[in-house]
C-alpha cells in the first residue's frame, strides 16, 4: 500500500529444512498491540483483519514470518508495514503511533453482494463494504467471491473525496489440474515444470493446481511421507498406474511427450473455460487454528446435485524449496504440495432449495512453511469435476 513503509524486526530466526518449519509444531508465539492514545485501531495480520481492535493479545501464533498493518480513521500509522518473524513459546510487544491526516472514503458495491474486498493484499470486508477516512493513495481494489470471476482495478483515493465502485461478477467454471510426481521420477520435473509455467498463465478463478506425491518409485519422497494416507488415496482413487500423471477435472491426459502435454493441457483447458457452470461455491470463511482447519462452504446450484457426488478439501503449499533435492532427479522445487485431504458425500450439505451451506474441519501434521490455500471441489461418481474453488488460508 502507498502509505506503507516496510520495516524489520526479527524477533528470531526461522529457516526451512524440508518443507517445514524448524520449531515443535505444538509450540507457538504470541502478539500483544497497541496503538498509543488508546486508539481502537483495525489489526491486519499478514492482511487478514483481526476480530478485536487494538489493545489486543493474539495468541497461538505459528512460528514463522508475519506483517502487521493497523488503520484508523484519518489516521497515517507511522510504523507503516511491519514484517516481524514470532519464535515459538515467545510473546512480542508492539506499539504504534498515529500522524493525523484527512483521508479519503471507500464504498464498494458489489452483485452478487458477500464479495470480498481486497486493497493492495489488504482483506478488508465483504460487500456491500464503506470506510470513511481511508488513507490516501493509488491502490490496486480487488473483488473475488468463489466461482466468479474476479474483478480488479486501480483507484484512487482522495482527500476528504468519496471512490464509489459497483462491480458485476459473472459466474464461471474454475477449472482443477491434479498431477503425480515422486522425487525419484526421471521425467517428473520437466513435467512438473510445463503444469506450473501453464497454470501460472490462467488466474486462480479460471486455473487451479494441486500436486500429490506417489509412492514410487520410491517410498522415501518426503512429501509422499508428510501425507501419506492422503497421497495414497487418491493414486487409488485414480487406480494411478505411473508418474508423472496430469489429470484435468478428473479426466485423464495422455503424456506422450512434453510439448504433446503442453499442447494437450492447454486445449483443454481453453476447451473446458467454455463450459456453463451448473454449481457455483464460495469459501466464506477458513480458519487455521494451531493444526486444525475449518472451512465454511456455500454452494449454489441450478438443479439438485447428483447422486454419489463427493465434496474434497485440500490444503496445498503453494511453494516448496529444498537446498539440496530429496530425491535422485534433482527436483529442489515443487509447486502446489498437497499438505492435507478430506472428503465428505455431498449428501451431507444442508440445502435450503438450491442453495446450501456445510461447515467442516480437517487437520495437518505439522505446520508447513510456505503460504497455504484451501481448495474445494466437488466430484461426480464418474469422478468428472463439476466445479472447484480455491482460497487462501485465513488465521482468523
Amino acid at each position: 500500500m502507498p502509505f506503507l513503509l516496510i520495516l524489520t524486526a526479527l524477533v528470531s530466526a526461522c529457516t526451512v529444512q524440508d518443507g517445514l518449519n524448524d520449531y515443535n509444531s505444538e509450540e507457538y508465539g504470541a502478539l500483544r498491540i497497541t496503538a498509543e492514545g488508546s486508539l481502537a485501531a483495525d489489526i491486519f495480520v499478514n492482511g487478514w483483519l483481526h476480530p478485536e481492535k487494538t489493545p489486543a493479545q493474539i495468541d497461538s501464533l505459528p512460528a514463522g514470518e508475519y506483517e502487521i498493518t493497523l488503520l484508523y480513521p484519518h489516521r497515517l500509522c507511522d510504523q507503516g508495514r511491519l514484517e516481524l518473524a514470532i519464535g515459538a513459546g515467545s510473546i512480542t510487544d508492539l506499539s504504534f503511533s498515529f500522524s493525523q491526516k484527512t483521508g479519503g472514503n471507500l464504498s464498494v458495491l458489489s452483485d452478487p453482494a458477500g464479495a470480498r474486498v481486497i486493497l493492495d493484499d489488504l482483506v478488508l470486508g465483504v460487500t456491500p463494504f464503506h470506510y470513511d477516512g481511508f488513507p490516501i493513495g493509488a491502490y490496486l481494489l480487488e473483488i473475488q467471491k468463489g466461482s466468479h470471476r474476479s474483478n480488479s482495478q486501480f483507484i484512487e483515493i482522495r482527500e476528504n473525496e468519496r471512490f464509489s465502485g459497483s462491480f458485476t461478477l459473472s459466474p464461471r467454471k474454475t477449472l482443477l489440474v491434479e498431477h503425480f510426481s515422486n522425487t525419484n521420477c526421471p521425467p517428473c520435473p520437466q513435467a512438473e515444470a510445463i503444469i506450473e509455467n501453464l497454470v501460472g498463465e490462467f488466474t486462480k478463478d479460471e486455473v487451479i493446481s494441486i500436486g500429490y506425491h506417489a509412492s514410487f518409485p520410491s517410498n522415501a519422497d518426503p512429501m509422499y511421507r508428510f501425507a501419506q494416507a492422503a497421497n495414497d488415496a487418491r493414486a487409488e482413487f485414480y487406480k494411478l498406474a505411473a508418474a508423472p500423471a496430469v489429470y484435468l477435472n478428473g479426466k485423464f491426459l495422455m503424456l506422450t511427450s512434453f510439448p504433446q502435454l503442453e499442447e494437450d493441457l492447454r486445449n483443454a483447458i481453453l476447451e473446458s473455460a467454455q463450459e456453463i457452470p451448473q454449481v457455483l461455491l464460495h469459501i466464506e470463511m477458513t480458519k487455521l487454528r494451531g493444526l486444525e482447519i475449518e472451512c465454511r462452504l456455500h454452494i449454489e446450484c441450478s438443479e439438485n446435485l447428483p447422486n454419489g457426488a463427493n465434496l474434497y478439501y485440500a490444503v496445498t503449499e503453494d511453494t516448496i524449496r529444498y537446498e539440496t533435492a530429496p530425491g535422485t532427479n534433482g527436483q529442489t522445487h515443487f509447486a502446489d504440495v498437497m499438505r492435507a485431504m478430506h472428503s465428505v458425500p455431498a449428501s451431507t450439505i444442508e440445502m435450503n432449495g438450491l442453495h446450501g451451506t456445510i461447515t467442516q474441519k480437517l487437520s495437518l501434521s505439522a505446520i508447513p512453511a510456505g503460504k497455504l490455500w484451501l481448495l474445494v471441489w466437488l466430484q461426480a461418481e464418474d469422478k468428472s469435476i463439476i466445479q472447484s474453488v480455491k482460497s487462501p488460508l485465513s488465521l482468523f
